[in-house]
């Protein structure tokens, strides 16, 4: 019933308590910080509610990149601008 796309930063769209959002999704380990445990992390634009436990469901839209290790979290940190600025482009945003 769940399908998770490979590791990358990707365009996403997401839906919450019945309306969508533009979000950008994160799947992989985050290999900048040495975690081995693969996780999903999607960031919404423009939203600032408290969804802890509510339902949640992502349509995927674009793959932007590969996961890859960060030489420190200030490259990091430009790359998810970087990131952020593609996606809203993909969504038209």
């Amino acid at each position: 019933e769940r399908a998770v796309p490979g590791d990358g930063v990707y365009a996403t769209r997401a839906f919450i308590r019945g309306r969508q959002y533009p979000s950008v999704t994160n799947v992989g380990t985050n290999p900048t910080f040495g975690n081995k445990e693969r996780s999903i992390e999607t960031f919404i634009f423009s939203f600032d509610e408290k969804i802890y436990d509510a339902p949640f469901a992502l349509e995927w839209i674009e793959k932007i990149r590969e996961e890859k290790k960060f030489p420190d979290i200030e490259a990091l940190r430009r790359q998810i601008e970087e990131d952020i600025k593609r996606a809203k482009q993909i969504l038209k945003v």
